[in-house]
């Protein structure tokens, strides 16, 4: 009989159908040794749908203990030389851009070890955890261990680089998951850098490609949900990115360590960087005015120095009042008849969107901040 779950991200039971579909086989990487076999195999139904508070796109009609990665012979996982290639670079570009060198790596849902192989390479220690792993831990610096990843019983050993790669959309608790691998790797002082990949779901809606819709994959990602579930857990998104020619996206995120997370201090600089900016700049934009931006327009407004404008992308926000500011909100279009030196991103996860419309509406700025690691980051 199939369970019936809440988000995988946030949690809610309010949702919108999508697809509902029958005769869908457990396991479609699962091959049959025999005809009979594969004639025996388990069906359930699908039923996608998008939440309708954080719009993720998920199954809800699951029974996530029918799933069983635990040596599975007969598992297949996608492969081509497109794809190794594709792996090979992404490995490199991490390497390089966090200086993963000499260093300790993770990965859970590790497969065979081969994306592991690639960090080897550069002398770092790398430990993989995967139930359907059947091989022999025969490469220099790389140990498997054939089991699931427990967050709170294997973290045990001050890791660098934490790898999850196509396997958050497998679980029915993403965000509850991600939540308490964060905790575990703060309770033992470890703040690694946490590199998670998932399908991206742009394409799947776009082409109406039904065949993406599998009994293994709960969730079905996109750029806002993916941001929402890694915000929600506690870490600190530091980007999110398309790979694989937008089949796929790539977050990396830092875990904050408990002892240097301290709020007052992030707020004094938060101040102090508003000031600066103050002093050196004439006209200031604060481009966002949801829950977040209102919220960091409330922490910096009584610094402000009156030549500060307020714009927004959603109409349904146009010519409102920020609340206890009440400061109007103008459509952002209205800065292609201004001159308005710096543009602040009021929170990261509208980041991008923004940097599109600047760019689409050539709108002109000195320099574009985001407010991001509890800090304002030059964009441009």
């Amino acid at each position: 009989m199939d369970k019936y779950i809440n988000c995988p991200v946030c949690d809610r039971n309010n949702f919108v159908s999508v697809i509902n579909m029958e005769g869908v086989p457990l396991s479609s990487l699962s091959l049959g040794k025999t005809k009979d076999e594969a004639l025996r195999a388990k069906l359930f139904s699908l039923c996608i749908v998008k939440c309708s508070n954080c719009s993720h796109l998920y199954n809800r009609s699951v029974n996530i203990s029918e799933i069983d990665y635990n040596n599975d012979e007969n598992l297949t996982y996608f492969s081509s030389d497109e794809w190794n290639n594709y792996s090979s670079e992404l490995a490199l570009d991490i390497i390089e851009k966090y200086n993963i060198k000499n260093k300790t790596v993770l990965e859970i849902g590790c497969g065979d070890g081969s994306f592991l192989k690639e960090f080897q390479k550069y002398n770092n220690v790398c430990i993989g955890y995967d139930p359907s792993y059947s091989g022999v831990n025969d490469i220099e610096n790389i140990k498997i261990v054939n089991k699931y990843f427990s967050p709170k019983l294997d973290v045990d050993i001050e890791y660098d680089l934490v790898i999850l790669r196509h396997v958050v959309e497998h679980m029915d608790n993403a965000t509850d998951f991600l939540e308490t691998l964060i905790k575990s790797f703060q309770l033992e002082g470890c703040s690694p850098l946490l590199m998670v990949e998932v399908p991206n779901n742009y394409f799947t809606l776009k082409d109406s490609r039904i065949n993406d819709f599998v009994y293994e994959h709960i969730s079905y990602f996109s750029y806002q949900s993916l941001h929402y579930c890694l915000a929600k857990s506690g870490a600190t998104i530091r980007e999110v990115y398309e790979g694989f020619g937008g089949e796929t996206l790539i977050s990396l995120s830092k875990v904050d360590s408990v002892e240097n997370n301290d709020i007052g201090d992030d707020f004094n600089k938060l101040r102090d960087d508003y000031r600066e900016i103050l002093s050196k700049y004439d006209s200031i934009c604060i481009w966002g005015a949801g829950g977040r931006g209102a919220a960091f327009i409330r922490l910096v407004a009584k610094y402000f120095n009156g030549s500060e404008i307020i714009v927004d992308s959603d109409p349904m926000k146009i010519n409102k009042y920020t609340p206890s500011t009440a400061l109007k909100i103008c459509n952002f279009r209205e800065l292609k008849k201004q001159n308005i030196d710096v543009i602040i991103i009021s929170t990261a996860l509208g980041k991008a969107n923004i940097i599109d419309q600047i760019n689409k509406y050539d709108i002109n700025t000195k320099l574009i901040l985001c407010y991001e690691d509890n800090q304002l980051l030059s964009v441009l």
